[in-house]
């Protein structure tokens, strides 16, 4: 406001349109200012902005309107100017406070402009933290999705893992359903057996009485004849006595047959009965063995595996170990060249502890190999003991089998023969074995032949020979019947202790695995904070070339 009086005490006739023009160029910097300010404003302060216009828009209208009527002033006469001036110093004052008040509106549309702005800058942090906590959700979420899909596959896996188990259950159920069918068949032939067995008894029963009462009827008669012919001759009498006699001796030899087939009937139940309880044990006990040699074998594939693993792990690293220490002998080298008389003693005591390291280390596996080795030869003679069990069971079986089909009836099974209990791979061995069946074969089939008609003939020789014959059959069923439990009892705690010690000492080889990796690793991280090494050439130890590990499950390995 101090420049407008200046402007008018130069020129009075001009004041009014200077003071115009200064007014229109206030208005136009003003519009001006206003519209930079609606462009840094943006959309959240575009009311008061249009408020702001408008009013602007007015003061330049009444700007106008003025400066016309100043205008007309100026072509009037002078008369008339003169007379005028007055009222132009009044108009003059009053331009000067609309002028004021002008200033005071604009001071106040950027007062308000400033705090448009500010809530527009507000506004925009608060859009801004939002648009923060939604990426971080959105982030979290994420991670979740990510865990669900780690859980999902996790639950894949264990699906898979469950239905390979099931199919393992079901194979195990049909070969255990095949062994009932098996078992079952066995048990009818036997029970057919012992109906036959029981027809012919009831059958002989029925010959022994129609004989009996033949006998007796011939003695009524005999009697009767020598009660008619007893007055006639003595030598009828004579032999009359001497007939009795032989009737006596003959009743009385009748009866201790009788006696004795009712003994050797008792006896047949007996050994029948002892045979299928015998037969049903060695069923249990072949399952259980069967069951026993499959979890054997698994459990030496398992040991298998973990062995080789060992070894190639092993190998590995003792393979980075060496590679480590040689890095690190040849930096300790360069360096204890480099460096002065005390650093290259600092770097000789490195050396030497290194180098001792180095020799516990192999030591140690030195010291592992020989305890394998212990256990190979340890399973070597076990197995070898095993084989030798086996051969005398086959054997007791064979004589076995060889006394039943000698001496027994036709309606009692022998069993199967022995060559389905042989083990697989014996070449020539397995070969002389055969041959020594066949003919054991052919000398069984005569025997049967030879028993066969010795029971048909019926006399009293045979007979005596029939009684020795099965009391030592009995004897002898019983005697193998007791060694071959006992036998099968030791074989069933022998493998049961050899799966024990099997698992053990997969258990060993875990925890050496795991034991011996983690002190190779706290070593190697021990020796570089001792020696403050961080890079350089003992990164060559830190990633050697991975190896491949390859699962040999059909050809077992014990050797580390």
């Amino acid at each position: 406001m101090s420049h407008v009086p200046q402007q008018c005490g130069h020129t009075t006739h001009r004041s009014p349109g200077n003071n115009l023009l200064f007014v229109v160029t206030q208005a136009g910097r003003v519009w001006t200012r206003l519209g930079l300010l609606h462009k840094m404003s943006g959309r959240d302060s575009s009311s008061p902005v249009t408020e702001l216009q408008g009013q602007v828009r007015s003061l330049g209208d009444e700007n106008v309107q003025i400066r016309e009527k100043n205008e007309g002033l100026l072509n009037k006469p002078s008369t008339t100017m003169q007379n005028k001036l007055g009222t132009m110093g009044a108009s003059k004052s009053d331009l000067s406070a609309r002028l004021v008040s002008s200033e005071e509106e604009k001071l106040r549309m950027s007062k308000q402009l400033v705090e448009a702005q500010i809530a527009a800058n507000k506004m925009r942090e608060q859009y801004e933290a939002e648009c923060f906590e939604l990426k971080n959700k959105m982030f979290s979420q994420k991670d979740v999705a990510l865990s669900l899909e780690a859980e999902r596959d996790k639950l894949r896996r264990d699906i898979h893992e469950a239905t390979m188990r099931l199919q393992f259950a079901e194979g195990s159920s049909r070969e255990l359903a095949e062994e009932y069918t098996t078992l079952k068949r066995n048990f009818l032939s036997v029970c057919d057996a012992y109906d036959r067995t029981l027809t012919h008894t009831e059958k002989l029963a029925a010959e022994m009485l129609v004989l009996k009462q033949t006998h007796d009827a011939a003695r009524d008669h005999a009697h009767q004849r020598a009660q008619q012919e007893a007055d006639k001759t003595r030598p009828v009498k004579e032999l009359r006595d001497e007939l009795e006699k032989m009737k006596d001796a003959y009743d009385e030899q009748q009866r201790r047959l009788e006696e004795k087939v009712v003994a050797m009937g008792k006896d047949q139940q007996e050994n029948k009965r002892a045979i299928r309880n015998t037969q049903h044990t060695l069923a249990e006990q072949s399952a259980t063995v069967i069951i026993s040699q499959h979890q054997l074998k698994e459990v030496e594939a398992e040991n298998s595996q973990l062995q080789n693993k060992l070894k190639e792990l092993n190998q590995e690293y003792r393979a980075r170990l060496t590679q480590y220490l040689r890095d690190l002998a040849d930096f300790m080298s360069d360096w204890g060249q480099r460096s002065g008389q005390q650093e290259a003693s600092d770097w000789l005591t490195v050396r030497g502890y290194v180098d001792r390291m180095l020799s516990d280390v192999k030591a140690a596996h030195r010291q592992r190999e020989e305890q394998l080795a212990d256990a190979a030869r340890s399973y070597k003679h076990r197995i070898q003991t095993l084989t030798r069990r086996h051969a005398a069971l086959l054997s007791t079986y064979r004589t076995q089998r060889e006394q039943i089909l000698a001496h027994s009836d036709p309606g009692l099974e022998a069993g199967p023969p022995e060559a389905q209990f042989s083990v697989e791979g014996e070449g020539e061995e397995a070969q002389r074995e055969l041959h020594n069946l066949r003919q054991d074969k052919a000398r069984l089939e005569s025997q049967l032949k030879q028993t066969r008609v010795m029971l048909n003939s019926g006399g009293s020789p045979q007979t005596h020979l029939s009684d020795d014959a099965w009391t030592d059959i009995r004897r002898q069923l019983r005697d193998i019947s007791t060694t071959a439990q006992e036998s099968w009892e030791r074989e069933r705690a022998g493998l049961i202790t050899r799966a024990t010690v099997a698992e053990e000492q997969v258990l060993e080889l875990q925890q050496y695995v795991d034991n011996h990796l983690g002190r190779y690793k706290q070593e190697i991280i021990r020796l570089r904070s001792l020696l403050g090494l961080g890079g350089g050439r003992a990164h060559s130890a830190e990633h050697p070339k991975p190896r491949l590990l390859h699962k040999t499950v059909k050809n077992q390995s014990y050797e580390i």
